[in-house]
């Protein structure tokens, strides 16, 4: 056996040798003084159980929406909405959208000009049912609420997107006829949520298909959804990611394509199956690194999808892993065409590690990404960024924004589309099992970031910022938990 110092210093090489082959120098996080304003508010405030917080932001108002079973006597839960002006600093009172006869959960939000639109999933005559209903006065009153899956059984996970007058669901449901087999449907509303156009089948496959996200660029008719699409031929099975696009508001799509093809040859970004060159040596496998190539299966989960104003680049992300060692990593494609053809697959993340739920918002001709990765501790996560310039060709170096001794996730990031102000935050575990809420700032558009602070009181989980805000503040929110109890909590952040 050797000294232990001669074997302290053999393994620093060695590791030194690993980052070098594998290109994953990351930048660490070079930190300036911390410059962050908050004011924050319980918007829930009760004794029983808040969650599923989202947030949306148009016309100078904020929207919150949450499910929450406080008040209910058979612990079924109902879906809460606040406002608040940003001119004020308050938010007005709670408001129940939902229908108190059924237990209602997974609401989302979309809001643009002075119109607000909700979705949620609920559980109706024993079967599960996509729901809506709509403001047109900055939620001061909504519309009747409509059924949007009516006859797909089984309808759950609602995404919500809208652009002037037109209103856009997706969710994940079975046909009668094929109970068994889930889809991505979708329904087209053209005149503000008022009514609905017929029922679309976006995925059509033999496999099942879930997790579907849908954007509506801020100009143009075009319509983006992605979504997960799982074969019928492994027990365990295989999923793909898939988008299929609109350039007529939603009244046609064209056939689905398979995104989350990892190529076999990228002397830059190499692929999952290749993603660890073969470096020989004894001592590898006892810091779990698998020396051997593996071309075997992977499988592409967690897609999220965004565009520019004009839906001229599409931007999309997911997690990847090989089945055969279980090494994960955050890829991306784009378009810059309008969806018509997509760059090759990067992979933003590339480490040994385990990296996992990406996060993603662009402005002007950048993209910023965030994830959760090991990187090479194999214990702990941290959080990283990078930003991608030039309409997603530019990729620069990762940062470790966290580098904390404690795991950090999941993860939230921001923007304010009149300064170059950049905000991310996360939840970073204590050893008392309790999760500290923290957040830093970019104000030179993602090269540097301010010491991150803590936001959260006890134990805060789930943060979402408001993506893009249009004020020189933005908005997070998150799950604070108490002993018996979860309340919403809302920051106005600047």
């Amino acid at each position: 056996m050797g000294h232990p110092s001669c074997l302290s210093t053999l393994l620093k090489k060695l590791f030194i040798l690993i980052f070098v082959v594998l290109g994953m120098v990351y930048t660490p996080c070079i930190y300036a003084s911390t410059d962050i304003n908050y004011v924050t508010t319980n918007l829930s405030n009760n004794y029983g159980h808040s969650f599923n917080q989202k947030l949306a932001r148009s016309d100078g108002f904020t929207y919150a929406v949450w499910t929450d079973v406080s008040n209910s006597s058979n612990i079924s839960g109902q879906i809460y909405f606040k406002s608040s002006n940003d001119s004020k600093a308050n938010f007005g009172k709670n408001m129940i959208l939902s229908n108190k006869g059924e237990d209602a959960n997974l609401p989302d939000i979309s809001a643009n000009d002075n119109n607000v639109y909700l979705t949620w999933v609920g559980d109706y005559s024993d079967n599960s049912q996509v729901f809506f209903r709509a403001s047109s006065d900055n939620g001061k009153t909504f519309s009747k609420i409509i059924n949007i899956s009516n006859d797909i059984i089984e309808s759950t996970l609602p995404s919500v997107a809208s652009f002037k007058n037109f209103v856009y669901i997706v969710w994940v449901g079975s046909n009668m006829t094929t109970p068994k087999n889930f889809e991505v449907f979708l329904r087209v509303s053209h005149d503000s949520g008022k009514s609905f156009g017929p029922l679309i089948d976006l995925s059509k496959s033999p496999g099942d298909s879930t997790d579907p996200h849908v954007i509506v660029p801020t100009d143009g008719n075009m319509v983006y959804v992605v979504y997960t699409d799982c074969d019928a031929t492994h027990d365990d099975p295989l999923c793909g990611i898939y988008s299929t696009k609109s350039s007529d508001n939603g009244i046609t799509f064209g056939s689905p394509q398979l995104i989350s093809i990892i190529p076999p040859v990228n002397q830059y970004l190499p692929f999952l199956g290749h993603s660890h060159p073969p470096i020989i040596s004894s001592l590898l496998s006892a810091f779990g690194i698998n020396i051997h190539k593996h071309k075997g299966e992977h499988n592409s989960v967690i897609p999220i999808i965004t565009s520019s104003d004009d839906g001229k680049d599409v931007y999309i992300l997911w997690q990847d892993d090989l089945t055969q060692t279980g090494a994960t990593d955050i890829f991306f494609r784009k378009s810059n065409d309008y969806g018509n053809t997509f760059s090759d697959s990067i992979n933003l993340s590339n480490t040994p590690g385990v990296s996992r739920l990406p996060r993603m918002v662009s402005l002007g001709s950048a993209l910023y990404v965030i994830w959760s990765d090991t990187n090479a501790t194999f214990s702990q996560f941290d959080i990283f960024f990078t930003k991608l310039g030039d309409h997603g060709n530019k990729l620069e170096k990762p940062i470790n924004l966290s580098n904390s001794k404690g795991n950090s996730a999941p993860s939230a990031i921001g923007v304010v589309n009149n300064s170059k102000a950049i905000y991310v935050a996360w939840t970073e575990s204590e050893a008392n099992n309790k999760n500290n809420l923290m957040i830093t700032k970019s104000t030179d558009e993602g090269n540097t970031f301010e010491k991150p602070i803590q936001l959260g009181l006890n134990n805060s989980l789930n943060p979402a910022l408001i993506p893009i805000s249009d004020k020189n503040s933005t908005g997070l929110i998150w799950t604070e938990y108490g002993n018996n109890y979860e309340d919403i909590y809302f920051a106005k952040v600047r």
